[in-house]
């Protein structure tokens, strides 16, 4: 039975709080002395360089390189950095084991820094490659261990593992396998929770009684997220650093987690190799980067640059790519959005660069007339890309040796092949130009649609045709409709402003990044190339198209690593034609590849798993993921009209908010339409936040975004309050859009439904 606020602890638990802040006392004595000893006298060091800079002035020469030697030695002295690598006292370690080996026990506390002091008897290891960590994470109390360690065989027992949780600095959570102790800076101890009688209250079902919702527990620091490994997350760290791992899994098992903590582990045992400025974390929404990010600081990561995949491509796009606008269009029509992002757009791709070898051959012919025969057979043979073909052409032009008996060019004849082939490879580069072929030729129509097993169509080819060539229009300087003869924008007067012309799609960088690899044989422009990592993390990488993964694995250096996480049942992007993970490490062109599958779900409760497995249908995976907690029954409302859900969301929610001020609660619609409309109904009366960017605080309260905002992310209370008939049809994006929602929820669900429920819900029974 879980304990308030403020309630007493029983004996043993004081003894457990006693004993770890006892600990904790010796490791700040033992840290801080060993700060302290590791710091010289200096006022002494100064002293004895004054005096011999004394000495030097009236010395004789014979002594003078002596006392050079010594002056030399003392400003070095002086110019040292003593500090020594200790412990961040600010959370010093994250677990504490108690072990037994030969009658003797023996405390080993677990963290980032290894650290020791037998004097007061403090150990801390590091998790990353002290073999004895291996015992925390692949051992529950009372299990017999046997371990591998330098020179000897350890054989043991696992006495007590705790879990251990700071904030700055102060003892804030102690975590054991039957109960949770914890407190608030300042405040008492108290009790929450059983890991072995989970708190089964709340109910579910129409109408049922939601003043239910929250069960009180997030006023807490949650422990460190290293703590949280388990025994195969922890041994998937421990493969060999070499090609690409794949890790799979459904929502909640922790694939960012341990894609995060191999980067940490990587860095750590190659910190020249990994450096941060050589390593990059890539993911699908706003949202992910900054729970990513937060990740990695905690992990010590914080120079690791972490981008959506749209603004990595704009990045690199920019620095290489030659005649493009400077604006992007934020409104790409959704079927433009789908072609730019298809497997056919290559085919399309490679019928406009072979019509570029025909018309380079035609005008070669008019060119070279009877001297150069030889070189356009060379052209139409070769099988190197177009712009290194063109090179070796001109290059064979030039060289009487490699054409043998064949007719050699005059001078001004060589000129002009020079001159044309030179703008023809300028022509193979020009972004405008490329984009306006790509887009406008009937031919790359044709294989558009043949390439696309019908699901691009002529409709959607003249949307394509349509949206480029008002993207290809002259900007209009904005006007006004008053009579002032100068033009000037008066105030209150609207201002019409163009927003089609001269701009660019976000999808188009991926392609002409992918033009210029078909093209040159890598994506460079002169000088200008890829950035290139030694490590490179693509998070949620279901929803990365083809030809996006083929420009993120060229920007894997000579021995690089790589790391795809990622889940098939959450691919809901309908721009996004995902054909397996096979398909996709292909695309990566990564040689070597291992995979991990992760089956566990440590984020929803046992209710929240199972609806959102269920809600998958014929999609879902053939066994249910295992939860690690029990939790409240998900609560299913269903109300004849919206005005009544949001009365009914706005008394539930201030109640939750008023019993847990430190709750994170995310109020997830469908679409942005649906999450502006329920902002302005809710924001008269609730604190809420409105999230469409993926700008997320992470500080507790209310947001309320959309399902294509949330993948990767987590909240303690989740409330779905679309899940209607029209909203959720019964199709497999939506079902797929629909789990990703449910799967969001830490603690517990509220499910309303507006009108007629979705009928993937009645089909389910609710």
């Amino acid at each position: 039975m879980s304990q308030h606020l403020g309630a007493s602890l029983s004996p043993e638990e004081q003894k457990i709080i006693d004993q770890e802040l006892a600990l904790h006392e010796n490791v700040k004595q033992a840290v801080r002395a060993e700060a302290l000893a590791a710091v010289p006298d200096m006022n002494d060091v100064k002293k004895r360089l004054i005096e011999l800079r004394d000495e030097a002035i009236s010395a004789h020469e014979h002594d003078l390189p002596a006392l050079f030697q010594q002056l030399y030695t003392h400003h070095s002295l002086a110019a040292r950095d003593f500090t020594k690598k200790l412990p961040d006292m600010r959370a010093p370690y994250f677990a504490h084991v108690q072990t037994l080996e030969n009658g003797r026990t023996r405390d080993i506390l677990i963290g980032y820094q290894t650290f020791i002091d037998t004097k007061v008897g403090v150990t801390i290891i590091d998790w990353r490659h002290a073999a004895m960590a291996k015992v925390f994470f692949n051992y529950r109390e009372g299990e017999e261990y046997e371990l591998e360690l330098p020179g000897r065989i350890a054989v043991g027992t696992l006495k007590m593992r705790r879990v251990i949780t700071f904030d700055g600095g102060e003892l804030t959570g102690v975590s054991t396998p039957a109960f949770n102790l914890v407190r608030e800076r300042g405040q008492p101890w108290y009790r929450y929770g059983s890991q072995a009688s989970p708190d089964l209250s709340g109910g579910a079902g129409t109408a049922v009684n939601v003043q239910q919702f929250g069960i009180g527990i997030t006023n807490r620091k949650l422990p460190d997220v290293s703590a949280l490994l388990d025994q195969d997350q922890y041994e998937i760290l421990r493969r060999e650093d070499r090609g690409a791992l794949l890790i799979l899994g459904g929502a909640g098992s922790g694939k960012t987690t341990v894609a995060l903590h191999r980067m940490a582990l990587l860095a750590y045992q190659r910190p020249g190799f990994y450096a941060p400025r050589f390593m990059q974390v890539v993911v699908p929404e706003q949202g992910l980067v900054r729970l990513t990010e937060r990740l990695l600081g905690g992990l010590g990561l914080n120079g690791v640059k972490v981008e959506t995949l749209d603004a990595w491509m704009t990045d690199q796009g920019r620095h290489i790519l030659k005649r493009i606008p400077k604006r992007v269009y934020e409104w790409t029509p959704p079927a433009v959005v789908y072609i730019k992002r298809h497997p056919a757009l290559l085919k399309a791709m490679e019928v406009l660069a072979a019509k570029k070898v025909a018309n380079i051959a035609a005008a070669l012919k008019g060119l070279i007339n009877d001297w150069g025969s030889d070189l356009i057979e060379f052209l139409l043979a070769s099988k190197a890309p177009l712009v290194p073909r063109l090179d070796a052409l001109l290059e064979r032009a030039k060289d009487a040796h490699v054409r043998k008996d064949a007719p050699q060019p005059t001078k001004w004849q060589l000129e002009t092949l020079t001159k044309y082939l030179h703008e023809t490879k300028e022509s193979l580069v020009d972004g405008e130009l490329i984009r306006s072929e790509l887009y406008g030729d009937s031919d790359c129509h044709g294989a558009l649609i043949d390439g696309s097993d019908g699901h691009i169509h002529a409709k959607m080819i003249a949307e394509l045709t349509r949206h480029t060539r008002r993207q290809f229009e002259e900007p209009q300087k904005p006007h006004n409709d008053t009579d002032d003869e100068a033009g000037l924008d008066i105030e209150g007067t609207e201002v019409e402003v163009d927003d089609y012309a001269g701009t660019i799609d976000v999808e188009d960088f991926a392609v002409l990044l992918e033009w210029m690899h078909l093209v040159h044989g890598r994506v460079t422009r002169k000088t200008k190339s890829l950035s290139e990592y030694h490590h490179l993390v693509i998070d949620e990488a279901q929803d990365l198209a083809p030809l996006e993964l083929r420009i993120l694995g060229q920007s894997l250096g000579a021995d690089s690593t790589l790391t795809v996480a990622g889940d098939a049942a959450q691919q809901s992007d309908p721009s996004v034609v995902f054909r397996g993970w096979d398909d996709a490490l292909a695309q990566l062109a990564v040689a070597e590849t291992s995979e991990a599958r992760l089956s566990t779900n440590y984020r929803c409760p046992r209710p929240v798993a199972e609806l959102g497995h269920k809600v998958l249908g014929a999609m879902a995976p053939s066994d249910l993921p295992k939860s690690i907690r029990e939790g409240r029954d998900i609560i299913f409302t269903a109300v004849p009209n919206e005005g009544l859900a949001v009365v009914e969301m706005t008394d539930v929610l201030g109640q939750l908010i008023g019993r847990e001020p430190l709750a994170s609660v995310a109020i997830i619609c469908e679409n942005e339409e649906n999450a502006r409309h329920f902002y302005e109904a809710l924001s008269g009366n609730l604190d809420v936040r409105l999230v469409i960017d993926g700008e997320f605080s992470f500080k507790p309260g209310i947001d309320i975004t959309y399902v294509s905002q949330v993948k990767g992310l987590e909240f303690d209370y989740v409330v779905l309050p679309d899940v209607n008939i029209g909203v959720y049809p019964n199709t497999p994006v939506a079902r797929k859009s629909l789990h990703i929602a449910i799967t969001r929820a830490v603690h517990q669900l509220w499910v309303i439904s507006v009108g007629k429920k979705s009928d993937i819900l009645t089909e389910l029974g609710y």
